[in-house]
């Protein structure tokens, strides 16, 4: 593998790796973003938004676990990538989508289990399923995107393929 190769392909997935990681520490507890959520709600209101303690959870309730997904969508898909990237590209698309979701998946388990480990922080079952939805989502957002460049690159080819006689037609 070329360091070019790995910088391109492998790096990402590591990189959001120890973002996850991070995240999965005192930095990413509710204690710090249900201010940060506050303060955020507040400058771009304006200052006009005022959330009850009540409604305030419900919202950093819905933040925190769309983060969650938002996370391992991108894992997903940085995933999908490396592995159709790889030597391991020839693989079909249906064991490539299971290894990038699975691989996904086990890394929110890990992360679930390094969370026992911090104070400020619960391990959760419903977490990991929320991660692993959000890696469905991933792998379909990398299958879309490859798909949509699929058929991109074969419209233009027709399109390049078919000039040249258009342009001998009206010659």
């Amino acid at each position: 593998m070329t360091s070019r190769r790995f910088l391109r392909d492998i790096f990402p997935v590591l990189l959001w790796l120890g973002v996850i990681f991070f995240l999965s520490t005192d930095n990413g507890s509710a204690n710090h973003t249900n201010s940060f959520l506050d303060r955020a709600l507040q400058f771009i209101s304006g200052g006009a938004i005022r959330l009850t303690a009540a409604q305030l959870d419900v919202w950093h309730y819905c933040v925190r676990k769309a983060a969650h997904m938002s996370e391992y969508l991108i894992l997903a898909a940085l995933t999908v990538r490396a592995i159709a990237k790889s030597q391991w590209g020839e693989v079909r698309p249906g064991r490539m989508a299971l290894l990038a979701w699975g691989f996904a998946t086990f890394y929110a388990m890990t992360d679930e289990f390094h969370q026992r480990f911090v104070s400020s922080r619960t391990p959760k079952a419903t977490d990991v399923l929320f991660d692993s939805f959000g890696a469905l989502l991933g792998v379909g957002v990398a299958f879309g995107i490859t798909y949509y460049r699929r058929t991109r690159r074969t419209r233009s080819a027709e399109t390049r393929v078919a000039r040249p006689q258009s342009l001998n037609e009206t010659s």
